[in-house]
């Protein structure tokens, strides 16, 4: 459940720089419950600029942000006891056990959770059988699956999760697909997720974002940017999109 007038995430109008550079013009994104969505474009588009305005690890410059009609920023504790948030590279304590690095996760933030509920999260990632096996020698891929492990303890009402299937092989991406089905259709778990490749997420996500250069290109779904662009797939329409841009700059 939402606050009673605040979606999962609803930003308006969200304008961000770093010195001369603009990484946000004026976005805006709503994530509603249950649904999956997706922040699409090339590297330096602004989509983990997006993000950690969502994580409240930056303010916009202007515009607003909320989190359950919250400010991440100013309210992250509140925003935190709902959502769950897994940034790449992860962050992991290398001298400990998948299993204990979960445990040890849920203590710092002031929880306890229940043995089942850890095996659930690593059964979950497909590391049921590392979890006594020390974080350091964990290979990229699995380091994660660790953190999407650590995102799910417990279940979240929303997952925020930034190139998640960068490092992972094409049969870990598959399941990743399918532990975020799940987490939206038998939890109701609202998810953002950011990729550079439509191809990754062309039969998840319920809503698109593109993104260039700061600057909205397309939200909506994914059969809505197909029947504008008339392409067979969601990359080829995103290279379309790219190219009506290119071409409206060298005119």
């Amino acid at each position: 459940m939402t606050d009673k007038d605040g979606l999962p995430i609803r930003v308006s109008g969200a304008n961000r720089r770093f010195a001369a550079r603009v990484a946000l013009d004026g976005v805006d994104l709503e994530v509603r419950p249950g649904e999956i969505a997706a922040l699409i474009g090339p590297n330096g588009s602004g989509k983990t600029t997006l993000l950690k305005l969502v994580a409240g690890f930056l303010r916009p410059d202007s515009g607003e942000v909320r989190v359950f009609g919250l400010d991440p920023a100013r309210e992250r504790p509140a925003v935190m006891r709902r959502t769950r948030f897994a940034f790449a590279p992860p962050a992991l304590f290398e001298a400990l056990t998948a299993r204990e690095h979960l445990v040890h996760l849920v203590g710092i933030g002031g929880g306890r959770a229940k043995a089942s509920e850890i095996e659930r999260a690593l059964e979950t990632v497909g590391l049921a059988d590392r979890a006594d096996e020390r974080v350091r020698a964990f290979s990229f891929g699995m380091r994660q699956r660790l953190a999407l492990a650590q995102a799910l303890v417990p279940v979240p009402e929303l997952i925020v999760l930034d190139e998640p299937t960068d490092g992972l092989d094409p049969l870990a991406v598959l399941e990743l697909r399918e532990v975020l089905r799940r987490l939206r259709d038998e939890h109701g778990t609202a998810v953002l997720l950011s990729s550079h490749l439509l191809v990754e997420v062309e039969e998840l996500v319920d809503r698109l974002l593109v993104l260039h250069e700061g600057r909205e290109l397309f939200g909506g779904s994914p059969a809505e940017l197909l029947r504008e662009t008339g392409a067979p797939t969601l990359e080829r329409a995103l290279l379309a999109r790219l190219r009506e841009v290119a071409g409206r700059s060298s005119s």
